[in-house]
């Protein structure tokens, strides 16, 4: 398995992998997506600091998306962007025939997996930490947190 760190700007994830390929893949979805959110915010500055919903009739998938979970969650757009960003870079992967692959943006985390996985909880320094995970079965479709 190869575990990637990935920087730009604001995203800060870790991409774990089978194969390169598959890293590189879910990098590029991540930078598409903050491409678009970003050209997106010149055109709609709101959108970047309303802390609350925002209706978006057009405008691209990911920002379409980025609204509608907010709508359901009743926080702004914004809230939701790691996650969003994550879903991003598993779509990317997926649509180029991974079966398994984890982004974890900040605590965001989506995945497509062929396999269980282990998600162990961090809680600092206090005694649960190491004590707990959750075991999360293999599905073929996107997991997202």
């Amino acid at each position: 398995m190869i575990r990637h760190h990935f920087e730009l700007r604001e995203t800060i994830a870790t991409i774990l992998a089978d194969e390169e390929v598959v890293i590189n893949i879910a990098c590029d979805g991540i930078r598409k997506a903050r491409h678009e959110i970003e050209r997106y915010i010149i055109h709609d500055p709101f959108f970047n600091i309303s802390l609350e919903p925002i209706a978006i009739e057009n405008g691209p998938d990911i920002i379409l998306k980025m609204a509608a979970a907010s709508l359901k969650a009743g926080i702004g757009p914004m809230a939701v962007v790691a996650g969003a960003v994550a879903h991003a870079g598993i779509s990317a992967a997926q649509k180029k025939g991974a079966v398994f692959c984890i982004i974890d943006n900040g605590g965001d985390i989506a995945m497509v997996t062929d396999r269980i996985v282990r998600v162990g909880l961090y809680a600092g320094s206090s005694s649960l930490s190491g004590k707990y995970a959750f075991l999360i079965p293999p599905k073929k479709e996107m997991y997202e947190k």
